[in-house]
C-alpha cells in the first residue's frame, strides 16, 4: 500500500519520494528560517523599542535636572527679593519716607550700590544714638549722679507703696 498523500502530492516512484522528502525538508528548513527570521526582527524590534525607551528616560532625566536648575534659580532670586524687600523696609524706617519713595529714588542703583545706601543711612540715623552713648560711657561721674538722683526719686515713690502692702498684709 502507497503512503498516504499530502495535500498537493502526487503518487511518485520510490525513486521519487526521496526528492519529495528532500523537497519537505526544504520546506522545513523555509519555515524554521522564517520563524528564526521572524525571531530576529522581533529581536530587532525589541532592541529597538528598548534604545527609544532608554533616549526617552535620558531626556526625561534632562529635562528633570534642567526644571531642579530652574527652581534654585528661582529659589535664589526669590531670595534676593526679598532682600531688596527688607533693605527697601529699611531704608523707609531710617529715612522717614514711604516705600513707593524708597523705589523711585533707588531706581537704577544695582544691590551692591543699594545696600550702601541704605547702609549709609543706618549709620546717619544712629551715629547720634551711638555718640551720646559713647559719651556716657566716658563720664562715669556723671552716670553715678544720675543714677544716684534716681534712686531717691525711686525711694520716694516707692515708700508708700511699701507701707501700704505692709498694714494690708498686717505688719504695722
Amino acid at each position: 500500500m502507497p503512503p498516504k498523500q499530502q495535500l498537493g502530492e502526487e503518487r511518485r516512484e520510490v525513486g521519487e519520494e526521496v526528492t519529495v522528502t528532500a523537497d519537505r525538508s526544504s520546506d522545513k528548513s523555509k519555515e524554521e528560517s522564517a520563524t528564526e527570521g521572524g525571531a530576529t526582527e522581533c529581536g530587532i524590534m525589541l532592541h529597538n523599542f528598548m534604545r527609544i525607551q532608554q533616549m526617552r528616560e535620558e531626556r526625561m532625566e534632562q529635562d528633570v535636572q534642567l526644571h531642579e536648575q530652574r527652581w534654585r534659580a528661582l529659589q535664589h532670586q526669590f531670595s534676593l527679593l526679598q532682600e531688596e524687600s527688607n533693605m527697601v523696609a529699611i531704608y523707609a524706617a531710617v529715612s522717614g519716607v514711604t516705600v513707593d519713595e524708597v523705589v523711585c529714588q533707588s531706581e537704577g542703583l544695582d544691590t551692591a550700590q543699594y545696600k550702601q545706601v541704605v547702609a549709609d543711612a543706618v549709620i546717619q540715623t544712629f551715629s547720634p544714638i551711638r555718640e551720646e552713648v559713647e559719651r556716657l560711657r566716658a563720664d562715669l561721674g556723671y552716670l553715678k549722679e544720675v543714677l544716684s538722683h534716681r534712686a531717691e526719686k525711686a525711694k520716694e515713690r516707692a515708700i508708700p507703696v511699701y507701707r501700704n502692702v505692709q498694714r494690708l498684709i498686717g505688719f504695722c
